[in-house]
């Protein structure tokens, strides 16, 4: 499952975006994020030059999604999320994250 977009976190002017990626959904459940190459986040914003960054989970930092709402039919899903990413630069923590009727890919 592939969802990107507001999920919970309304885009900014500033083109702030997560990206939540997990490899195998079927049902409601927990996810965990990081620790893997499938299952992650990834925090996409502006930086102080107008630049793209991006800040990732990875083995240390890691994070859940709870899927609420897997609705194969009409190709949305709901739930929340939390987790802790990191680049070069720094680190940013998302602590009650929650995305409603996101639509995803298989």
């Amino acid at each position: 499952v592939f969802a990107s977009g507001n999920l919970g976190t309304s885009t900014t002017p500033r083109a702030d975006k997560i990206t939540l990626f997990v490899g195998s959904v079927t049902a409601v459940g927990m996810y965990e994020l990081g620790g893997t190459t499938v299952n992650k986040a990834v925090y996409t914003a502006l930086d102080g030059t107008g630049n793209l960054v991006n800040y990732n989970t990875d083995a240390t930092r890691k994070g859940t999604m709870q899927i609420t709402t897997y609705d194969v039919q009409n190709k949305v899903i709901s739930g929340f999320f939390t987790f802790q990413a990191a680049n070069a630069t720094g680190s940013v923590e998302f602590k009650e994250g929650e995305f409603q009727n996101v639509p995803f890919t298989q």
